[in-house]
């Protein structure tokens, strides 16, 4: 006699979920410090808890998938020499002045979050939803703002009595208070909407399955959004998501994508001509900050900050050959002290990395630096028509925030770069090596 027993269920593979775990993980911790809801859930605890577990992800995917890893030397030896010149010019110049935790954070973080960044590469897609869900989130915000004042951006009759981050600021229950612990997240509270709203956009486009879909609504999303960052303010994730945009050109079908981003530039623009036609008393922050700052230059902003650093190279031109030392910018602008993440806010800056590296590490640093942010890019050219769609997704966000490093990164702070710096080194890794397989196949 026998009986009927129920089919044996195969357990699921190791990587179906070590590599959404990983990317989830890695994500997390590269970006919950930006993330402003997490402000009210002890963020700092959030960053602790996913970098530990990023680290514990680390060597079962470097088990699982060693090729992730491999043929990394010139990284290796170019973020190497990079540490050498930072360590260098901290110790010539500047461990009277700055806390040794300053040097510590730049070359532990910036290795840790290349390395998880790395690790997370195997699921580009996870990275995808986390980014889609971030941006959901903000527009949930923005709508209860629109809820709670009546309208999404103040009236020409009250910019003159409120200053726009002071509303903006208020419906994330962020303090104004210059003694405040967080008042640096609450000025710049606006640049980080527009950049998550800006990578969820990038972000949805990339799961559109269906390529005809893909085309329409993906450009439609991004025209959309386009406007909503034009709005809310965000100069920087404004231009990063024009040039991660424009790096479709000539991808595939280069004549369509080119009629679709004029055709997307132009619907941008005609949806704000006609809101600022229907609501004529209402002002454009990007645009009215910007003159304002013009008119009314503020030495905490980058225009005044930039004079300041020219002033001082071209007064003392030697000083590029080492540098003046790592961390010494903000002390020579008088501001205070400079210290790792988690200890304290990040001060005064240059807005630009290279630039920082100049004054800060020397001409060599500075050349190294460029070398490291330009190895994705050569990595990339030499596969580029291989290229899948989840890989191209992965050098947008490179070239994204490539971008934003350069109008408002900083050296030591800038760890969302080097974890994407690091997902784009192992998706590359990944991308090449397909290609080698299917050459051999091919032969």
């Amino acid at each position: 006699m026998t009986t009927d027993q129920a089919p044996s269920r195969e357990p699921a593979p190791l990587s179906a979920w070590l590599f959404p775990a990983a990317a989830i993980a890695a994500t997390t911790t590269a970006f919950c410090k930006q993330f402003t809801p997490f402000y009210h859930f002890h963020s700092t605890i959030i960053f602790v808890v996913a970098a530990f577990v990023s680290s514990l992800l680390i060597l079962p995917v470097w088990k699982l998938r060693p090729e992730l890893f491999q043929k990394a030397r010139s990284t290796a030896i170019v973020t190497l020499c990079i540490w050498a010149c930072t360590a260098l010019s901290y110790l010539l110049f500047a461990r009277h002045s700055v806390p040794p935790t300053y040097l510590a954070g730049l070359v532990l973080f910036s290795g840790f979050f290349m390395l998880v960044g790395v690790a997370a590469s195997g699921s580009p897609r996870s990275i995808a939803v986390i980014f889609v869900m971030i941006a959901i989130i903000y527009l949930i915000y923005l709508a209860r703002y629109v809820q709670h004042f009546g309208f999404l951006f103040p009236p020409k009759s009250l910019v003159d009595q409120f200053d726009f981050p002071d509303l903006f600021g208020d419906i994330f229950g962020l303090s104004s208070d210059p003694e405040a612990d967080r008042v640096d997240l609450y000025v710049t509270q606006y640049q980080n909407v527009g950049r998550f709203l800006a990578l969820g956009a990038l972000a949805a486009t990339m799961l559109i399955g269906n390529v005809r879909r893909r085309w329409v609504l993906g450009w439609m999303l991004v025209a959309a959004t386009f406007v909503m960052v034009l709005w809310v303010g965000g100069r920087g994730a404004l231009l990063a998501l024009a040039v991660s945009i424009s790096i479709a050109v000539g991808r595939s079908r280069p004549v369509k994508t080119l009629v679709l981003i004029v055709a997307t530039a132009l619907l941008a623009s005609g949806a704000l001509l006609v809101l600022a036609k229907v609501n004529f008393y209402i002002g454009i922050p990007v645009i009215d900050r910007t003159i304002d700052e013009i008119q009314h230059p503020n030495p905490r902003l980058r225009g005044p900050i930039l004079e300041y650093l020219f002033a001082k190279l071209k007064d003392e031109p030697y000083s590029i050959i080492l540098g003046r030392g790592l961390g010494m910018f903000p002390v020579e602008l008088g501001r205070p002290t400079p210290d790792w993440l988690i200890a304290r806010p990040i001060t005064g800056y240059p807005h630009n990395v290279i630039l920082e590296a100049l004054y800060e590490i020397g001409i060599g640093g500075m050349a190294l630096f460029i070398v490291l942010i330009m190895i994705p890019i050569k990595r990339a050219w030499a596969i580029w028509a291989s290229l899948n769609q989840d890989e191209f997704f992965v050098f947008q966000l490179y070239i994204f925030h490539l971008a934003l490093l350069m109008v408002s990164g900083a050296l030591a702070y800038s760890y969302d770069f080097y974890f994407v710096l690091g997902l784009t080194i192992g998706t590359l890794r990944q991308a090449a090596g397909g290609v080698s397989k299917k050459a051999v196949q091919a032969s």
